[in-house]
Formats: structure tokens, sequence, C-alpha cells
């Protein structure tokens, strides 16, 4: 056998074996198998828990039967110190019940000594699967990391993202979707008939509406409502609704909320504060013009009448 992805690779093994001979058949068949080999003999409790906590190992090799100690109490021991570490139970004597319990228990696979043949290809796979869960814990990891980014962003931005779907009649939010909705993340189970009872009554329309516009035409559909806290407080959120179809049936909606809140209390004041000056320029600059206007014509008629100097009226524009 030609290990191919061990090839230039330093395999770091610690095998728990009491026997010398045994060890170096373990070693040699490994080695006539193509791997690169730091491998290193423990036979004692105290020294393989001593090596395990000193040292990294790519595979724990363990025989069953130890002068006081035994395959069981060499798993618990990695179970506690390295989890991730393959143990393969490489033994002379061990019933198939045993075996089973040790797979149970966490071990990766067990080989007779009479089959050590076997044992490159155990490891082969054991060091695969080893990959895999690395690479897995990892990706979960950098989701998760990714998730905690978005809910800060979202928290940030006042923004929730929901999810419908339309077959199970499931409603998902996200964690800030809670937040601007004035519920703590998760204290409530969110449903649709929840959600449109916080939409204002005047709103409702908007909603119907939306929903025939999607089915028509399966375009994201972009609307500001107006909701109803739980305090009875009101918000306005910028609502953008995409349509998920699967053989031309709409099966789910997505979305986001953004709470517009302070930005429509913004518009609403700035529209106040221009009506106010629209009114004060319509009465009082309209009132001065028409009076300069009046001035004009007065003096205009002084002149034409004959009148003295001293009888026309200055006009003061500024």
């Amino acid at each position: 056998m030609n290990v191919e992805n061990s090839k230039n690779v330093v395999l770091n093994i610690l095998s728990l074996e009491d026997s010398v001979q045994d060890f170096e058949i373990i070693r040699d068949n490994l080695i006539d198998a193509g791997y690169d080999l730091n491998m290193s003999r423990v036979e004692k409790e105290s020294e393989f828990e001593s090596s395990l906590r000193k040292n990294k190992y790519d595979v724990i090799l363990a025989d069953f039967n130890l002068p006081g100690f035994d395959a069981f109490g060499a798993l618990h021991l990695c179970s506690r110190i390295c989890p991730d570490v393959p143990f393969i139970c490489v033994s002379g004597a061990i019933g198939e019940e045993t075996a089973i319990e040790l797979l149970k228990q966490g071990a990766v696979d067990y080989v007779m000594k009479n089959k050590l043949k076997r044992l490159p290809f155990v490891v082969e796979r054991a060091l695969d699967e080893a990959k895999e869960k690395e690479a897995r814990k990892q990706a979960e990891k950098t989701l998760k990391e990714s998730e905690m980014s978005l809910e800060a962003a979202q928290e940030i931005a006042k923004m929730g993202n929901w999810e419908f779907d339309l077959f199970n009649k499931k409603l998902k939010w996200s964690k800030n979707f809670y937040r601007i909705f004035g519920y703590e993340p998760f204290e409530i189970v969110p449903t649709y008939a929840l959600f449109i009872r916080q939409v204002h009554p005047d709103d409702l329309f908007l909603i119907e509406e939306a929903y025939s516009f999607i089915n028509k035409t399966r375009k994201p559909v972009t609307l500001d409502i107006r909701y109803i806290m739980p305090d009875g407080s009101l918000k306005w959120m910028l609502s953008k609704l995409v349509p998920v179809f699967i053989e031309n049936v709409l099966v789910m909606l997505k979305g986001i909320c953004v709470d517009i809140t302070e930005r429509k209390q913004t518009e609403e004041a700035l529209k106040k504060k221009t009506e106010e000056l629209e009114y004060l320029n319509s009465h009082f600059v309209g009132r001065e013009l028409k009076m300069v206007d009046l001035k004009t014509e007065i003096n205009e008629l002084l002149i034409k009448s004959g009148g003295k100097e001293k009888y026309v009226i200055h006009l003061e524009t500024d």
C-alpha cells in the first residue's frame, strides 16, 4: 500500500503498548505502507497522560489490556485531553461486544494484532475523518462569527431579517427583528397572525397589494409601513419582500425590516417647517410687495398731478 496523502508529512503517533515486539511490528507495518512516522511508546497510565498533555499527536494507538490500565481508561483520558485526535484500539484479544462499546464511547476503530495489514487503511481513514471534522468545526466557527457580525451590524442599522415558509406557515425572525418590534430575542413564537396584528390598520392594504404584485411579477417589493409596538407606540418600517418560487409556485417570502421612524419624524418636521415658511411668505412677504407696488403707484399719480417733490413718498425696500 502506498499512502499518497502521507508523503512528506510526518505523523506523530502515540502507542500505548506494553510489548516492545508488538510495538515494532505495528510501526513496521505503517512504515511499509508509506507513512513517515514520529512514533513513541508508553505503557503506564501516568506516562500516557503526561504524553497527551505535553505533546500533540495525529493518532493514538492503544492496546486493550495493560497492567492496571485498559483501553477504556485510555479513551476516557483522550476524550478529556485531546478529543479530536483519532483513537484506535490495537489488541490481540478483544471481544465483539467490547469492541462495539469502545466505538460507542468514541474510538474510531479497532484492529486485531493478527490482522495488522488492515491497520494502515484504518489509520488513513481516521486521518481523513479527522480532517473533515476539523473542516466542519472551522466552517461552523466561521459561520457563527459571520452571524455574530451580521447581528451586530443589524443592531447598529436598526435592521432585522425574516423569512416566511408559506407551505408550513412558519415565520422566522432574526434576533434584531425581535428587538425592533419591541420584544426580547425569542421571547415569543413569531406567527403571521401576530405580525399582521402589529400592522397599522390603515396600512393593511399595502400588504395585500404587495402580495398580489409579487404573484404577478415575481419581483421584490419595498414598502414603508407603520407598525404598532407592544407598548402602543408607533414605528415606521421600511420593509423589503423577496419572493422564492419553485416550479412557478410561491413557496417562501424573505425580507428585511429597517426602523425608519427617526427619518419619518425628520421628514414630518421638515414638512411642517416648509408649510410655516410658505404661510409667512404668503401673508407677510407678499403684503410687503403689495405695499411697495402701492407706494409706486401713489408717487406716479402725484407726479402726474403736478405734485411737489416734498409730497413724493420715498420707497425703502431694504
